[in-house]
């Protein structure tokens, strides 16, 4: 990384490129997350648009972090600091007018097209590949929110509403919801509070979510009693059962002796008949 930095104070933009293409083709590095964002910043420096995005695309291949999503996001969204003119490496460079300046408004719908894209995939492939990280969607949801408010130094007011309110849809809600806190014995310690996101998608599914927590929950307070309780428990449980079969049996010669009975009195009409 110091070496690809030295040449670039250099001018030696091509030994620099090179050095980076070494270095993230090894198998193992310290700090991948610094190299890569060193050779992106350094091609954006370069005004290279399509070399940077090629970039973005084989991180992607390697990470799908919610920040690697947001970073491309606002590379498209932004315009570059260099324009690098149609000439071989080290040619003459021109720096490019501030954000918008000297911009059609056609030219920034064309870089919001390619943004709003980005985080259209950046949301898919976590909600997809991750559906777990909730919050990470949540943050690029935000992000993507913010970027489409801006939108409007160039577009229509009625189609920032739009957009606005269409990423909203997306939004989860937000609730709290308790769960147990594991002790060191295996036990439960109490109860904690957290907040869930429940996104629209997982909207019809709420109540049969419900219902299979409420099972779980009665299973793991069963498991935790069975387990505090021990032998005692089981002994109870034994106790427990042997009552219920002596009271079935009770129910069953009380049965029995209640078909036995009409039994024993036509008996003994027979016996005073035969008497007479």
């Amino acid at each position: 990384l110091k070496y690809a930095e030295l040449e670039v104070l250099l001018a030696e933009t091509g030994r620099a490129r090179a050095l980076y293409e070494l270095a993230i083709s090894q198998p193992v590095l310290d700090m991948p997350e610094a190299l890569w964002k060193a050779y992106i910043d350094f091609e954006i420096a370069q005004g290279n648009r399509d070399k940077t995005r090629l970039l973005y695309e084989r991180l992607l291949d390697r990470t799908k972090h919610v920040k690697v999503w947001l970073s491309y996001a606002r590379f498209e969204a932004e315009p570059l600091p260099h324009q690098q003119d149609d000439q071989e490496e080290g040619g003459a460079e021109q720096r490019a007018p501030p954000a918008g300046e000297g911009m059609s408004a056609s030219e920034r719908e064309a870089r919001a097209i390619r943004a709003r894209a980005v985080y259209e995939r950046g949301f898919r492939s976590i909600r997809e590949g991750s559906p777990d990280a909730k919050e990470e969607a949540v943050m690029l949801l935000e992000a993507w929110r913010d970027f489409e408010a801006k939108c409007s130094e160039f577009r229509r007011r009625d189609d920032v509403a739009a957009a606005v309110t269409a990423v909203e849809k997306k939004m989860p809600k937000r609730i709290k919801r308790k769960r147990p806190i594991p002790s060191e014995q295996g036990g439960q310690m109490g109860m904690e509070e957290y907040y869930d996101y429940i996104f629209p998608e997982e909207a019809g599914a709420a109540p049969n979510l419900k219902l299979l927590e409420a099972a779980m929950r009665w299973k793991r307070q069963k498991m935790m009693a069975q387990t505090a309780g021990g032998d005692a428990d089981g002994g109870q449980d034994a106790a427990d059962d042997e009552q219920e079969q002596q009271q079935q049996q009770e129910e069953e010669e009380e049965r029995q002796s209640e078909e036995e009975q009409p039994q024993e009195q036509h008996e003994q009409q027979q016996q005073q008949d035969e008497a007479d």
